[in-house]
C-alpha cells in the first residue's frame, strides 16, 4: 500500500493525539510490537511483567522506532521525498495503540516507572502531574513468608506496577513459621493485582496470520 496524505483537522493540536492510530493503524501497531518483543535486546523481568528494551535509548529513557507510515498527518510531510521516508515512533505509544486502539491523548505514563518498558498494560494515559507522581511512589511491602500485603504505600489509581519491598516478617512469622503455601502458589502475593504480561496479549491476536504480520512489519528497524 503506498503512503498517501489524509485531511487533517483545523488545527495542528488536534491532529497530533491521532497520529498513531492514523499514520500506523492498530494492527500494524499490533505487529510492530510483536516484531520488538522478539528483538533480542529485550528482556522480560518475571516479577513485574516488565518488556525492556536494554539497547540505544532517547534523551528521555525510551526505545524509539522508524517506520514508514500508512499515511501523512501534516501538510508538510506531502512532498514525494517525504512520503518514501521514514518517521519516528515511540514503541510505547505503539503498544498503547495496539492494546486500546486509540491514541495516548495526555502523557503515557508508565505504571512500573521504567520508561523503557513497552508492555502495554503497563502504558497509562494520565496527566504529566500524575505521571510525575509515580516515580516518587514505594508500591507494597510484602512478607516474604506468608506472600501477603503489610502495606500498601501506593495510593494511585490504577496502582503502580513495583517490584515489592519485602519485609523482614510479619507478626505471623514469629509464632507460626509454617504457614507459607506451597506449588504454584508461592509465586503470588495475595493482595496485588496479577501480573499482566506482554505475552498474554500477542498471544491473543488470532485475528492476524504471520503472513499479515510480516507485511504490515519490515525486518529491518531502524532505531
Amino acid at each position: 500500500m503506498s503512503s498517501s496524505t489524509i485531511p487533517s483537522t483545523s488545527s495542528s493540536s488536534k491532529a497530533a493525539p491521532k497520529r498513531y492510530t492514523i499514520e500506523l493503524g492498530q494492527h500494524q501497531c499490533i505487529a510492530i510490537l510483536k516484531e520488538c518483543y522478539n528483538n533480542k535486546s529485550v528482556r522480560v523481568v518475571s516479577a513485574t511483567g516488565c518488556a525492556l528494551y536494554e539497547g540505544k535509548l532517547t534523551r528521555d529513557g525510551h526505545w524509539q522506532i522508524q517506520r514508514k507510515p500508512r499515511y501523512f498527518t501534516r501538510a508538510s510531510n506531502r512532498s514525494s521525498e517525504s512520503k518514501n521516508a521514514h518517521k519516528a515512533y515511540y514503541v510505547h505509544r505503539i503498544a498503547y495503540v495496539a492494546l486500546h486502539g486509540s491514541d495516548i491523548t495526555m502523557t503515557g505514563s508508565h505504571l512500573c516507572g521504567n520508561a523503557n518498558c513497552f508492555n502495554p498494560y503497563h502504558i497509562y494515559d494520565e496527566s504529566q502531574m500524575d505521571n510525575n507522581s509515580r516515580q516518587r511512589c514505594l508500591g507494597f511491602i510484602i512478607c516474604p513468608h506468608h506472600r501477603l500485603v503489610l502495606h500498601q504505600l501506593c495510593q494511585h489509581a490504577p496502582v503502580c506496577i513495583k517490584e515489592p519491598i519485602f519485609a523482614s516478617q510479619c507478626c505471623l512469622s514469629a509464632t507460626q513459621k509454617h504457614l507459607m503455601p506451597s506449588g504454584e502458589n508461592n509465586k503470588r502475593i495475595i493482595g496485588l493485582p496479577l501480573v499482566q504480561r506482554i505475552e498474554d496479549f500477542l498471544f491473543a491476536q488470532h485475528d492476524l496470520s504471520e503472513s499479515e504480520f510480516t507485511s504490515f512489519s519490515e525486518k529491518s528497524c531502524q532505531y
